[in-house]
């Protein structure tokens, strides 16, 4: 009966994938749930336009209080509002946050959540009712507890009439960033891939790159891409995809706005990958090396059994490619486990019939197998390197060194918190809950990183799924 509702797994002892489903009269989406509690949280792109409500979930999953600040850059500059300085978020509670009539009329928002005590898991969650020309559409993003210098995106769609892609980078540092947008198309090699976009991102701004501007992403062709900052200042960067539908059944109907993936792994998790209600779907899995072909091997995980994919048993992918898994034919709560010899990028997108909506987020990568991306895409002296990570202990600690000190810390959904922090949760706002937990084909792509629970507005709910993993 409470208005807003977070929720916290906890498995200690072991690990597990978590993801969350929030649906309502506008959309539906899926999201990978947040390994760790943090005192800075980032989301690039939202918007207050006309007939759009921005909110923020804030779950503080520990026994004292917490208290945030939020920030914004817009078009019009940075701005701190007095009503979201200071804000209390108390013990073992959830606040959701409507910043839609503070920030008024912004096509363009880029939002940072800090904490001036304590520690919290924030969502994001953006309602569109269609009424202003604007797909109708719920989508469910997840906040980077850190910048990096490197985010892979697996899923590009092909570009089409009606289907908008861009890719917004906030700097949230003190120096000016100088950042490419690398775009490399299905079915080419190194020689072909698109001019970078390159763009200056002034310190505490967003910038916005369309691939949809200048034609040089030609049309009918899916594509990965990785935004990566030049001179190595920190970045955040999310792809925003939008349609109303053009009749190609994987078009975009709706809008989705997906945090890239910091971090590459040879072992993933798609908790969600069979889903009832949904109208198709496809998991992208795309090797960002620019000379080691991969050999992996997808699993379907259900009922209690793992059984290789049909045409994705020992499967190579070569260099600088990617292949779409069709997930539309699984059955409700199928799970996929994906595993190589060597470090790819996944990423899962949804379609949904009724209510609508389309949905995209990085699947969540296994502790212990996640890694730098090579540091150039055609960088043949770039290696990627493992990171290790520490194994989970059975006991539950108050506290733990917060996100950002590490590589993998730095990465929600990476896995390694999840059975020693109880610092994640979902969020959900006005009726809504959360949730949240700790082939051979010539394609191109990489993936995003798995975050907090959220949710909220209009009747709202939300199904939490838990997967082994």
């Amino acid at each position: 009966e409470a208005p807003d509702v977070a929720v916290l797994v906890e498995a200690p002892g072991g690990l597990v994938a978590v993801e969350h489903r929030v649906e309502g009269p506008h959309g539906s989406a899926v999201g990978p749930c947040a390994s760790s509690a943090g005192t800075q949280w980032y989301f690039p792109s939202g918007s207050t336009r006309l007939g759009t409500r921005l909110l923020y979930a804030v779950f503080n999953p520990f026994p004292g209080e917490a208290a945030v600040d939020l920030t914004f850059a817009t078009e019009e500059g940075s701005r701190s509002p007095v009503e979201y300085q200071n804000r209390p978020v108390p013990g073992g509670s959830v606040e959701v946050i409507d910043v839609t009539d503070v920030v008024t009329v912004r096509d363009q928002v880029a939002t940072t959540v800090t904490t001036r005590t304590g520690r919290v898991v924030v969502e994001q969650l953006m309602i569109t009712d269609g009424a202003e020309d604007w797909p109708e559409s719920l989508s469910l993003t997840s906040g980077a507890p850190a910048a990096m210098s490197a985010w892979t995106f697996a899923g590009g769609v092909p570009l089409a009439e009606g289907v908008q892609e861009s890719y917004v980078v906030f700097n949230p540092g003190q120096d000016v960033a100088e950042v490419d947008v690398e775009v490399l198309v299905d079915g080419t090699d190194v020689s072909n891939i698109v001019e970078p976009f390159a763009v200056s991102v002034r310190p505490g701004r967003a910038e916005v790159v369309s691939l949809t501007g200048d034609g040089r992403v030609p049309a009918g062709v899916g594509h990965q891409a990785v935004v990566r900052s030049v001179g190595g200042q920190p970045v955040v960067a999310v792809r925003v995809l939008s349609g109303g539908g053009t009749g190609d059944e994987t078009a975009p109907v709706g809008t989705s706005i997906t945090l890239g993936a910091p971090l590459v792994a040879s072992q993933w998790i798609v908790g969600v990958a069979g889903l009832a209600g949904s109208d198709g779907g496809e998991v992208a899995i795309a090797n960002p090396s620019p000379t080691q072909t991969a050999v992996l091997t997808v699993r379907t995980v259900e009922d209690g059994t793992a059984e290789p994919l049909e045409g994705y048993d020992g499967v190579s992918l070569a260099p600088l490619s990617r292949t779409l898994v069709d997930v539309g034919d699984l059955g409700d709560g199928t799970a996929l486990a994906i595993e190589a010899d060597a470090p790819l990028t996944v990423e899962r997108s949804l379609r949904f019939a009724d209510p609508g909506g389309f949905s995209s987020s990085v699947a969540v990568p296994v502790a212990g197998t996640v890694a730098l991306p090579p540091t150039t895409s055609i960088d043949a002296s770039a290696p990627t390197t493992v990171l290790g990570v520490p194994e989970p202990t059975d006991s539950v600690p108050t506290e733990t060194v917060a996100p950002g000190t590490d590589v993998d810390a730095a990465t929600p959904g990476t896995g390694p918190d999840t059975a020693t922090d109880p610092g994640t949760g979902p969020d959900a706002g006005d009726g809504t809950a959360g949730g949240e937990g700790g082939g051979d084909t010539s394609s191109t792509t990489p993936p995003d990183s798995a975050p907090a629970g959220d949710g909220a507005g209009d009747g709202t709910e939300t199904t939490t799924t838990t997967t082994g993993g």
